[in-house]
């Protein structure tokens, strides 16, 4: 405690507030879901690409499985980014 005030340390020893190891905290996590989303959409697309190249090349089962993967991941992305939309709208 300092002047009655709950002091918080990381394991480096930086020092936080409450409000500021809450605040510090949500941007890590937003900033981690970010990353998490690029990834899943740069997956997304180059398995797109892949099966449209595997389609053209007349290998249909390896393009659908291409493509399949690639329709779940999109639906992966747009559930992430609800969420972190809509934590982002309603801070705690």
């Amino acid at each position: 405690k300092d002047n009655g005030l709950t002091r918080y340390r990381c394991h480096v020893g930086h020092s936080f507030s409450q409000v500021g190891l809450i605040s510090n905290m949500e941007a890590s996590t937003e900033s981690t879901l970010w990353m998490a989303l690029r990834m899943i959409e740069e997956r997304k697309n180059l398995l797109m690409q892949l099966g449209k190249k595997e389609s053209g090349k007349g290998k249909s089962h390896l393009a659908d499985t291409y493509l399949k993967r690639s329709r779940e991941l999109e639906i992966h992305a747009r559930r992430l980014k609800d969420m972190i939309f809509s934590a982002t709208k309603h801070p705690r």
